[in-house]
């Protein structure tokens, strides 16, 4: 089975529009920005968290789900989403999309990938390093072993947009950042063991 990252490249390619484009079509206009004439691209560009969140829908087997969220502040509307197992469900109202053993086959695929929670490796260089091509944030990913190494997501997302990977190993860019930090600390007569 494929991951989110290949679907989300292959429903691009097959120019399929993405659930927030499709409201916007059909008169939503809480999504109206993606009637933007200025990147017609957008309506094609999925969220991997999106891809997720459809594979582990039980809508698309016919069951109704119902109590997903709770709006935890009356004032501001806020809604935060409740544990799957309090959800209320209703198996076989409608029609599915999907037949039951595939969407079970797809919950044992997606249960035995390694999800980045499963790293021991607290992410310290989030939202501060950035592509030297293109400007764009470096995200944590994971090799298959567990080693953790930061990469462009233009590039990842977008090669035309940027040419290169511009891949670091985590453990590589804590070495040379704690050593610039310890030696600037020592010229202050300080000590630096680790950083936070």
């Amino acid at each position: 089975g494929f991951g989110a990252v290949r679907i989300a490249k292959a429903l691009k390619a097959e120019r399929i529009i993405n659930p927030s484009a499709y409201k916007a079509k059909n008169g939503d206009t809480r999504f109206s920005r993606y009637n933007d004439n200025q990147n017609p691209e957008k309506v094609y560009e999925w969220c991997y968290a999106t891809i997720q969140l459809i594979m582990q829908d039980r809508v698309y087997v016919g069951d109704m789900v119902n109590h997903k969220a709770e709006v935890a502040n009356y004032k501001t509307k806020q809604r935060v989403p409740v544990p799957q197992e309090q959800h209320i469900i209703v198996e076989s109202t409608h029609e599915p999309l999907v037949s039951r053993e595939d969407f079970r086959q797809v919950q044992a695929l997606i249960k035995s990938r390694p999800s980045p929670s499963t790293f021991d490796v607290e992410n310290i260089f989030r939202g501060i390093i950035y592509c030297s091509e293109c400007g764009y944030h470096l995200s944590m990913a994971h090799k298959r072993s567990g080693i953790a190494f930061y990469r462009c997501m233009n590039h990842y997302r977008h090669p035309e947009n940027c040419l290169h990977t511009h891949a670091v190993h985590y453990d590589d860019l804590y070495g040379v950042v704690l050593e610039r930090i310890q030696s600037t600390a020592k010229l202050f007569g300080m000590t630096v063991h680790s950083l936070p």
